[in-house]
């Protein structure tokens, strides 16, 4: 199905009604091509209309969302098109290609954009390791100002009862639809995946990382002697652990981690800061 003009779903209040009316639509279009024959009722030579199925309401939903962005995001569309590539964009030249191509005033241009098996932007990011759907790990991107936009934010309200505003844009963002109102700036480094740690829920202080800071002077009788701290931070939950270690030796630094593990339990991975490189053995 070609794209179609935004402005004629202006007359459906709700998204259900929005997808079924184009759902009818595509069975009209296989109808004519002769793909399908509709069955004949006995006797009579009305034609049965037969019920949308749940397949071609969600190829309503892409075909909808595609030429939503056809419409507001078509110079973006060219630009992803052009280095013909159907996933997310990992490489440091193509990363450098899209840049140059977008324009720095795009809505789009910060937002990592890439463009799916489908045909549909959508949001790129680092959690591509994580254990949930590709719709949550890369959102669909839709304008701000439009009624499908509209209409989307109204079904996610209603479907949590009328929670607020953080309740909605979770189950918006559930859905696979990604407001860039409320994302971040991504900076021009291609930044890598994050570890699968970081996005898999697990135990407190089951995978942590270790870093130093300091030196801080501290008085020890009559002298001043060198003493530096030692944080362990959970990975999951980010909860920080804090041990002293009174130099940068190896033995200062067992130490350190035999108090953290007699408090917080045994460790699976320790992921160690660059500057632990600076550690004596």
């Amino acid at each position: 199905m070609g794209n179609l003009e935004s402005s004629r779903l202006e007359c459906f209040s709700t998204w259900h009604s929005a997808k079924r009316a184009i759902a009818h639509c595509l069975q009209l279009k296989e109808k004519l091509k002769g793909r399908h024959n509709q069955k004949m009722t006995t006797g009579t030579r009305e034609t049965r209309i037969p019920p949308v199925t749940v397949a071609e309401m969600q190829e309503a939903e892409r075909v909808i969302l595609r030429s939503v962005q056809h419409e507001h995001f078509h110079e973006e569309l060219q630009v992803q098109r052009g280095l013909e590539n159907t996933g997310e964009v990992v490489d440091r030249g193509q990363v450098s290609t899209r840049n140059a191509a977008i324009k720095k005033t795009s809505a789009l241009f910060r937002l990592d954009p890439f463009l799916d098996s489908e045909g549909i932007i959508r949001v790129g990011g680092r959690i591509d390791r994580a254990n949930m759907s590709s719709d949550v790990r890369h959102p669909i991107i839709l304008p701000r100002k439009c009624h499908i936009s509209t209409l989307l934010i109204r079904d996610c309200h209603q479907r949590t009862q009328h929670m607020g505003r953080g309740i909605t844009h979770n189950e918006l963002r559930q859905k696979g639809l990604g407001d860039r109102r409320l994302r971040g700036q991504l900076s021009q480094q291609k930044m890598a995946e994050l570890p699968e740690e970081r996005v898999e829920p697990s135990p407190p202080f089951s995978y942590c990382a270790v870093d130093y800071f300091g030196p801080f002077l501290i008085k020890e009788r009559r002298s001043e002697v060198k003493r530096y701290g030692v944080l362990f931070t959970c990975m999951s939950s980010r909860s920080v652990h804090p041990e002293t270690a009174n130099n940068l030796s190896s033995s200062a630094f067992i130490n350190a981690l035999r108090r953290f593990m007699n408090r917080r339990g045994s460790v699976r991975v320790t992921r160690l800061q660059p500057l632990l490189g600076h550690v004596t053995s």
